[in-house]
């Protein structure tokens, strides 16, 4: 199992010795299937990664800074019905685009679109202020040209991906617990603050490092 913490913004891989650990071509998976003692780590609090505790301070600016951004689109509380899809296109192509939520919920099967509009520089920042979480086998998948490294998802509270849920880019999440359930496919990184880290059961985890601040 691997995760990363913020060091300066840029996500650094930090290897938990000791543990059942499988380590695949370009990522990482959590292989200990039906141990209740999920893989995880807590920033700062585990002496195997106590190396952590010294970007302490870089994930509280990252967080001061995400927090501070200019008002984006506001989306209010969106919650998708099964088999539903939302797409997020730049109203800024090559630029910073901010999509605000109060609440970002998804039934199954659901797919969460981000359109660069034919720009690789679009940088995506979607910015959470109560719960983020997408259900069974939901996905965020990057089309116009949008490339994972410039994709922040960010959470002011709990974050959590069901199972067998697919994603990209760094998700930040300072204040609460971040959960990727079992089976779940992500490319990016995981970045966490007070809260528990956890990557489940056969989840895999590819690093995508940011190409973009905090």
């Amino acid at each position: 199992m691997a995760v990363f913490s913020a060091v300066r913004g840029k996500p650094r891989l930090n290897r938990l010795p000791g543990l059942d650990t499988d380590v695949v071509a370009a990522g990482t998976t959590a292989a200990r299937s039906g141990n209740p003692d999920w893989i995880y780590y807590t920033l700062g609090s585990n002496a195997r990664v106590g190396d952590c505790a010294d970007s302490q301070g870089d994930v509280a600016a990252g967080d001061a800074l995400l927090a501070g951004l200019p008002t984006g689109t506001d989306l209010g509380d969106t919650s998708v019905a099964a088999g539903g899809s939302l797409t997020l296109t730049a109203t800024n192509p090559g630029g910073l685009n901010v999509f605000d939520f109060k609440r970002l919920l998804s039934a199954r099967d659901v797919t969460i679109t981000l359109d660069g509009g034919g720009d690789a520089g679009s940088v995506f920042v979607i910015r959470v202020q109560k719960k983020l979480d997408l259900r069974l086998r939901s996905k965020i998948v990057l089309a116009g040209a949008t490339v994972a490294g410039n994709v922040i998802i960010y959470s002011e509270a709990k974050c959590r991906f069901g199972e067998e849920v697919t994603g990209v880019g760094t998700v930040f999440c300072p204040h609460a617990k971040l959960i990727l359930e079992e089976r779940t496919n992500w490319q990016g990184a995981l970045v966490g603050g007070r809260g528990r880290v956890e990557l489940r059961d056969s989840g895999t985890l590819i690093h995508v490092p940011l190409q973009v601040g905090p």
